[in-house]
């Protein structure tokens, strides 16, 4: 359970998810990671959709898009696998 949960994106502000446990053993079983972005990142991503691809993100879209920009940028540098964002 998340006390105090605090971003801007409502739909990611939920104390108790109703499916956690269930996410949780996927990451385990597929070897998958969980990332955290802040509420700049998201706006960020929310800016740079707008800006060059007219998309308007809603802010729990740019949370993924923000998270993967995170991941191919900095922690996970591309060694000729694939990458999937779910």
């Amino acid at each position: 359970m998340w006390q105090n949960a605090a971003t801007f994106a409502a739909g990611l502000r939920v104390p108790k998810p109703y499916g956690d446990s269930i996410m949780l053993e996927i990451l385990r079983e597929s070897g998958g990671v969980a990332l955290a972005v802040s509420d700049e990142q998201i706006l960020a991503s929310l800016a740079d959709w707008a800006r060059h691809e007219g998309i308007f993100l809603s802010p729990e879209g740019a949370a993924a898009t923000a998270s993967y920009d995170q991941s191919a940028c900095d922690r996970f540098p591309q060694t000729g696998g694939s990458r999937r964002a779910v």
